[in-house]
């Protein structure tokens, strides 16, 4: 299980959901032209420009 739930919201109305164990709020867009894309490793990627609104939840560290 990833350590966190992304759902993205664009301004087309479209949603894009996925896990990852980035915290996608601290990572640097990719330096392309007239985008400001965000890539994290397990391949999902959005151009930041088009985003609406992001909603980025921890999930709870389970300890047997």
């Amino acid at each position: 299980m990833k350590k966190y739930y992304v759902e993205v919201t664009f301004k087309n109305g479209e949603k894009m959901n996925f896990e990852t164990d980035t915290d996608i709020r601290e990572v640097k867009p990719l330096p392309v032209p007239d985008a400001e894309f965000i890539h994290v490793p397990e391949g999902y990627g959005y151009n930041r420009v088009h985003v609406q609104g992001l909603v980025v939840s921890e999930r709870p560290t389970i300890v047997y």
